[in-house]
């Protein structure tokens, strides 16, 4: 049981994020905007579907500091749908 403790505990010192918006721009790019811990990087990644495993990095970003980060993503019009997570690390 000590083991699943320790999972347990790892998984809820994990930091955290949250998408505040994704915004379709003038020139077709999309601008997505997410929550997170301060100083935290965090890999934005795109994929065509969820239910391949196809996700594709497309930026890093760290958080400000006042726990915003944005990416302009101008690689919009090849993809017919798009959808976007972050991971960390």
């Amino acid at each position: 049981m000590p083991e699943q403790l320790s999972d347990a505990a790892q998984t809820m010192n994990s930091p955290t994020n949250h998408f505040t918006g994704v915004t379709a721009n003038a020139d077709g790019s999309k601008t997505i905007t997410f929550t997170g811990v301060p100083g935290y990087p965090y890999r934005l990644q795109a994929a065509t579907n969820l239910i391949s495993a196809g996700w594709t990095d497309i930026s890093t970003n760290t958080v400000d500091d006042s726990g915003q980060s944005s990416f302009n993503d101008v690689n919009t019009s090849n993809w017919p749908q798009k959808y976007y997570r972050t991971v960390y690390p």
